[in-house]
């Protein structure tokens, strides 16, 4: 086995060759090679302690494998010959399904990098993981899925996601920038200029056109209150939106018969009760 050091140097030369290779052998469902491959490692912290330092974020380390991607190509791994073998030898060693690195469990690990098997997105949530996680922005996978991943993203609606999952407030330091609270899924896709697939899936499944949120600095003062028409980019987008009845925030408070001279704060509560109230009329 490897000491602690060499492994360091060796990732740092070529950590993502090594990651490639080690995904390759989990996916293949060569249980004996995988077993192999982990002989050079110390067992189970590969997959938790946070040793490697990658550089190119503001967050210094991570784990060699992280636990998360390892169960999301243990996953993949179950098309072979549909045995889920490959998982409960990760579990075995202390993987866990909900393990998180970042905002990642072996759930949306899993759907991220292609995987769509019904059964194993099944055995992830029925192993408690969810969609329900937040990086230092406050957003979840599900919000990522919406900017420009529309494979991704209708897998996980289809698996159960909540469409109108809102983004938090965070005091997180490796976020830059304000707080951006409770942003939808429909917000991220529309703020994708590159393209208006994620918007249409959205809009298919019912997502609410006229959902807002609001900016904070760090103090927690608020500075802007803001529909997804406000933000969307691109003329598809805008325009799909606007088919489907999306108003600017100046016109929903129009609508409403919102009082401006109130404070942000409570515009936006009242704004919210009035749109909920709406939805049960229904």
């Amino acid at each position: 086995m490897k000491t602690l050091e060499e492994l360091k140097a060796i990732f740092r030369e070529s950590g993502g060759d090594i990651k490639d290779k080690f995904w390759e052998l989990i996916k293949s469902n060569n249980l004996e090679a995988v077993k192999e491959f982990l002989k050079d490692y110390p067992i189970p912290e590969i997959f938790f302690e946070k040793w490697f330092n990658i550089g190119w974020r503001k967050v210094e380390l991570e784990p060699f494998f992280p636990s998360p991607f390892v169960l999301a190509h243990a996953g993949l791994a179950y098309n072979k010959d549909k045995s889920f073998a490959m998982i409960e030898y990760f579990e075995s060693l202390g993987l866990k399904a909900d393990d998180q690195h970042e905002h990642w469990n072996a759930l949306s690990s899993y759907i991220v990098w292609g995987g769509k098997n019904p059964k194993v997105i099944e055995y992830f949530l029925g192993k408690g993981a969810t969609f329900e996680t937040y990086c230092e922005y406050g957003n979840t996978p599900v919000h990522y899925f919406a900017f420009s991943q529309p494979k991704a993203l209708e897998v996980a609606l289809k698996a159960g996601a909540n469409i109108e999952m809102k983004s938090i407030k965070t005091d997180d330091e490796l976020r830059v920038g304000w707080n951006n609270i409770d942003s939808t899924p429909l917000y991220a896709a529309a703020t994708d200029e590159r393209g208006a697939s994620c918007t249409e899936i959205l809009l298919k499944y019912g997502a609410e056109v006229n959902a807002v949120h609001c900016s904070l600095r760090d103090d927690g003062t608020w500075f802007a209150v803001r529909s997804i028409l406000d933000v969307a980019y691109g003329g598809k987008n805008k325009k799909l939106l606007k088919e489907a009845g999306a108003k600017t925030w100046k016109q929903l408070v129009k609508e409403y018969n919102i009082d401006t001279s109130l404070e942000l704060s409570e515009q936006y509560r009242i704004y919210n009760e009035l749109l909920e109230k709406k939805k049960k009329a229904k």
